[in-house]
């Protein structure tokens, strides 16, 4: 505003005619040409300015100027001028225009999310504008907030300037910083602010991170969720040591919905218990799927053991909007848990002869007493030779026992 020129009108006070004008520029000072007096007396003239209030222009009201006109001894004239309304030093017609100038600029934000862009449709966010300190961070209060929902802009409302100028302000997301959420970081926001001359001001808004041609707030959702699938064991006959343990694997299924591959997760129980099957792990990327696995018993039970069946095991995962994985599972046979009842078949063992009855014990003695007689029957009709010989034979044998004592003796003595 130092180029602007202000004009300026001297009149004869009461009188429409313009005597004189002249052109100054603020902080400057002019002077009418001067005027001529015949006599002595008082003048007096309005000086106005030659402007319309407006384009942020409010004019001072005119003033007056009084000549006051002398004559001195030698019969000439002297003046002096005085004015209504003068410079400190009286020596001008002081006037005071003000300027005012105002212009706005309105802040804008743009909302993404990496992750969960379905996480919750329509689903707000909320942003806090700030004034910034000469280090660029927020300072004192809120000065604007506005919601706005992913992938759309959204505007602050109108900041007001009252003076060109460089200004700066800070954005900050509130809220969305847990549950699985991350707040994306701050934006600085940078407005600067031109005079138009006219009462207005131009204002240009250039933002630290820019979508959309606004502040742009990209947040980061994350959500997981553990599969996590329970199998009981059972056992139908047989005898079990205290440390048996049955070993069981979760499989991942082809599409035609048979297992395939290494078991992703194995677990080991006992007869009676219940223990899950865990490792799985889901994140947003799997949400809304649904999985197919299959539970199979491992290794071999040894002879007579039975396995049985695998157990198909259907997973619908679905994200809960906190940050967590819902799994909703469904066991075959709808129960609450993959149950494995296996069966042990006893070995068939060799037949045991049955015990005689007592008649045939009866039967069978007197069978054996009869026999026993005819034995003794045919021992007697022998007698005689047999008998004699055995008895010869005995004698002889003493008699021999009783010489070889008595030479066993004669010999000790000699």
């Amino acid at each position: 505003m130092k180029n602007k020129e202000f004009t300026f009108a001297l009149y004869e006070q009461g009188s429409n005619e313009v005597l004189q004008t002249k052109t100054a520029k603020a902080g400057e000072t002019v002077s009418f040409d001067s005027l001529e007096f015949n006599e002595a007396g008082e003048y007096k003239y309005d000086i106005k300015e030659l402007a319309e209030d407006g384009q942020g222009w409010t004019y001072a009201e005119p003033t007056t100027a009084t000549v006051t006109v002398e004559e001195n001894a030698d019969r000439s004239l002297s003046s002096t001028v005085s004015y209504d309304r003068a410079t400190d030093d009286k020596a001008a017609a002081l006037f005071t225009n003000a300027y005012a100038t105002s212009g706005t600029a309105t802040i804008q934000v743009y909302k993404t999310v990496n992750g969960g862009t379905e996480a919750k449709p329509g689903e707000k966010f909320t942003f806090d504008l700030y004034k910034a300190d000469p280090e660029g961070k927020a300072t004192g209060d809120v000065i604007g907030t506005v919601e706005t929902e992913m992938g759309k802009v959204a505007s602050l409302d109108s900041v007001t300037f009252d003076a060109e100028g460089t200004y700066t302000y800070v954005i900050k997301e509130t809220g969305h910083n847990d549950k699985g959420w991350t707040a994306a970081s701050d934006v600085t926001v940078t407005v600067t602010a031109t005079d138009n001359g006219d009462g207005t001001l131009k204002t240009e808004v250039s933002y630290s991170n820019a979508k959309e041609g606004a502040a742009g707030f990209d947040d980061t959702y994350t959500a997981a969720g553990e599969l996590v699938l329970d199998v009981a064991k059972t056992v139908n006959h047989g005898a079990l040591s205290p440390d048996d343990e049955f070993e069981f694997g979760l499989f991942e299924t082809d599409e035609s919905g048979a297992k395939t591959g290494d078991p992703i997760a194995t677990v080991k129980l006992k007869a009676g218990e219940t223990k899950s099957l865990d490792g799985v792990f889901y994140d947003f990327d799997n949400d809304g799927g649904t999985y197919t696995y299959i539970i199979s018993e491992l290794g071999d039970l040894g002879e007579n053991w039975t396995k049985a069946a695998d157990q198909k095991v259907v997973v619908k995962v679905s994200d809960a909007g906190d940050g967590v994985m819902n799994t909703e599972i469904a066991y075959e046979g709808d129960g609450n848990v993959a149950l494995f009842d296996n069966t042990y078949t006893e070995p068939e063992q060799p037949e045991t002869p049955e015990a005689p009855s007592d008649d045939e014990k009866v039967e069978k003695s007197s069978s054996k007493d009869s026999k026993s007689s005819d034995s003794e029957k045919n021992s007697t009709a022998k007698t005689g030779d047999d008998t004699l010989f055995a008895a010869g034979a005995a004698s002889a044998l003493a008699i021999a026992a009783a010489a070889a004592s008595v030479l066993a003796r004669r010999r000790r003595s000699n």
